[in-house]
């Protein structure tokens, strides 16, 4: 996905997937985040507009080893 084309990208974690690796949180920790109690990441902000972190997520979809990423261009 581009980050020059759309103004915000909307951020899922499809949870039957996750296998909490931490990928996306050391990628984009503003976005990310795996609460001690659990076995799989969360979206801490859902809804990413800010050019930088766009690129982040985008990477950390890109290298997350189960593809458990989904972004959605709005």
């Amino acid at each position: 996905m581009d980050a020059s084309t759309g103004n915000s990208v909307k951020i899922t974690i499809n949870q039957d997937v996750c296998a909490a690796t931490g990928e996306c949180t050391r990628t984009a920790p503003k976005v990310f985040d795996i609460p001690e109690d659990s076995d799989t990441a969360v979206v801490i902000m859902d809804l990413v507009s800010d050019p930088e972190q766009i690129a982040l997520v985008e990477e950390a979809a890109q290298f997350c080893p189960t593809g458990s990423i989904s972004l959605e261009r709005n």
